[in-house]
Formats: structure tokens, sequence, C-alpha cells
């Protein structure tokens, strides 16, 4: 089993997904803005990642006012652990303009 950066198990997945579980699924890559943008892990997805052409703010926080991690343009985020009930939020880390946010689910079969 992989070790995290601090040397814990994480759980890897089987297969990889590009499609949220929302009622309407969003796919990647999606554009986003500065409005909250909702994803819904698949079910049994254990990991998350996201990249955007621009930085981007991730977080649980539907608000995305406390508590988020940016992620550098161009970069991946580090593994997100998913939780099952919990979804992410995303959205463009400046005040305007839009950019390109690309994500992958990776998901027990």
């Amino acid at each position: 089993m992989p070790k995290f950066i601090n040397s814990f198990n994480i759980t890897t997945g089987d297969k990889i997904s590009h499609q949220d579980n929302s009622t309407v699924p969003k796919s990647s890559p999606l554009s986003v803005g500065t409005t909250v943008q909702e994803i819904v892990p698949p079910e049994k997805a254990v990991l998350a990642f996201f990249s955007g052409g621009a930085d981007i703010r991730i977080g649980e926080d539907s608000a995305l006012a406390n508590g988020y991690e940016v992620v550098a343009a161009n970069k991946w985020s580090l593994p997100i652990p998913v939780v099952a009930g919990q979804n992410i939020y995303i959205r463009l880390d400046a005040a305007s303009g839009t950019t390109t946010v690309n994500f992958r689910f990776e998901v027990l079969q």
C-alpha cells in the first residue's frame, strides 16, 4: 500500500473517473470562475486530484472562506482523501476571470 507524505497508509483506487456524481454530472475539464462549484465525488471514490490553468481554491467549506487549499496554476493538487458524503468545492483564486480545471478521482471497483 502506498504511503502518504507523512508516512501513513493511503488507499488507492482500482480505476480513474473524470466525472463527478452530481445530479447533472460534471466532467473534466471544467470551466471554473469566481462562483463556487460543488463537485460530488463518485461512489467508492477514495482520492481526488485537481489542476487548473490558473490558481484555484479547493476545500470542504461551501463558501471557500476558511480552510481551503490553493493549488498553483498548472500544478496537480496533492491527493485529497475522499470521505463518503463530503463534497468538494472549487473556484478560481482571483477576483475575476475563468480557468479550465482538470480533475480525476481514483475509485474502487
